[in-house]
């Protein structure tokens, strides 16, 4: 379970560095462009949405024991049980999309309902 939490974290939640240019002054008559290296996401103009969840506050508590129990094996890795979610959801439509989503989805479907 641990591997595949950083298996996630590493493929959906990739860390870019990127470079920022940015117009710095040098002096009160002179101005200069600079090259930033900044931690983070560059904004790519990509379209997102936003899914808000009602969830038991007892199944939070049960993902955050099962994230301090596997902390050990995740080393500096720092997972949320946002993460958590994230990752699980990204995972079966990643699924889904590779094999089709009437034999995949019938599968989870069914262990879902046992």
């Amino acid at each position: 379970m641990a591997a595949f939490l950083v298996h996630g974290m590493k493929s959906f939640f990739p860390e870019k560095d990127f470079k920022k240019i940015v117009f710095k002054q040098v002096n009160n008559t002179l101005f200069q462009f600079q090259e930033v290296e900044v931690e983070g996401e560059e904004d790519d103009n990509e379209k997102y949405a936003y899914i808000y969840m009602r969830v038991k506050e007892k199944l939070i508590l049960r993902g955050e024991v099962l994230l301090y129990d596997l902390s050990p094996y995740l080393g500096e890795l720092s997972i949320t049980v946002e993460h958590l979610i994230y990752i699980i959801f990204l995972d079966f439509i990643k699924n889904i999309q590779a094999n089709g989503n009437t034999v995949y989805g019938k599968i989870k479907v069914q262990s879902y309902e046992k």
